[in-house]
């Protein structure tokens, strides 16, 4: 009896793990957003170095994405695969503050702004026992960051400091991005091809943001990485 039911398991457990198909998604979110760079000295010729330092604080910033799928049903549970694009504009300011091996002198702020785009693989467990069904992603991939519009504005209008007269220009930057979340997700009918809403929370390093001198100089003005996180909701369509 025990061989029997055991064997009934087995069955029913590869039944259960055909694919469940391919679907859809699309995305949409807000992000918490900032820069892990801190300070940075660049030498601008032999007699001045610069220190420049970021100092945006968390911002939000809307972000989108659509995404491809596969999913694999087994009791209980499913594995989902999924490949998805995400973009998002964003804004970083700081302090330039000039010829610091001279002295202390007045300051210069700056600001840049950027957009990214990131194309993320993503393989998700799903608890799918109940019609509230949590779930754990992870994500790795590939992301490009363009930044630019580089200017400067003196942090006092009555002070020195003048803004540069070789600023900064853009730079898209590629780097490795990597995720990781949770959230819960509710089939809107029974059907298995019924859209499934979703909410999440997570976490996401974009990889490096920086400009170039618009010399011949090779100096790169580093914002250090693009780190997010974020409340997303998503619609996803089986076919």
């Amino acid at each position: 009896m025990a061989k029997k039911i055991m064997t009934l398991l087995i069955a029913a457990a590869f039944q259960s793990a055909g694919a469940e198909g391919f679907d859809w998604q699309l995305q949409t979110g807000l992000a918490w957003e900032n820069f892990t760079g801190n300070t940075q000295n660049i030498v601008i010729n032999t007699n001045t170095t610069n220190r420049y330092s970021v100092t945006t604080p968390s911002q939000i910033q809307p972000l989108i994405a659509a995404g491809l799928g596969y999913q694999w049903d087994f009791i209980h549970q499913a594995v989902h695969l999924n490949v998805s694009s995400y973009y998002m504009g964003s804004s970083v300011t700081g302090t330039n503050a000039p010829l610091v091996n001279g002295g202390s002198f007045d300051t210069l702020n700056y600001t840049a702004t950027g957009r990214s785009l990131a194309l993320m693989l993503e393989p998700k467990w799903i608890w799918t026992a109940n019609d509230w069904q949590p779930y754990a992603l992870a994500g790795m991939g590939i992301a490009f960051n363009h930044f630019g519009a580089y200017t400067e504005t003196p942090t006092d209008p009555n002070g020195s400091a003048v803004p540069t007269s070789t600023p900064f220009t853009s730079s898209t930057t590629t780097s490795l991005a990597y995720e990781g979340g949770l959230g819960i997700q509710y089939p809107l009918s029974t059907d298995k091809h019924s859209p499934v809403l979703a909410i999440d929370y997570r976490f996401m390093d974009w990889g490096n943001a920086s400009l170039v001198s618009s010399t011949s100089q090779t100096n790169t003005l580093h914002f250090g990485h693009l780190q997010t996180t974020s409340i997303n909701v998503s619609m996803t369509w089986p076919f």
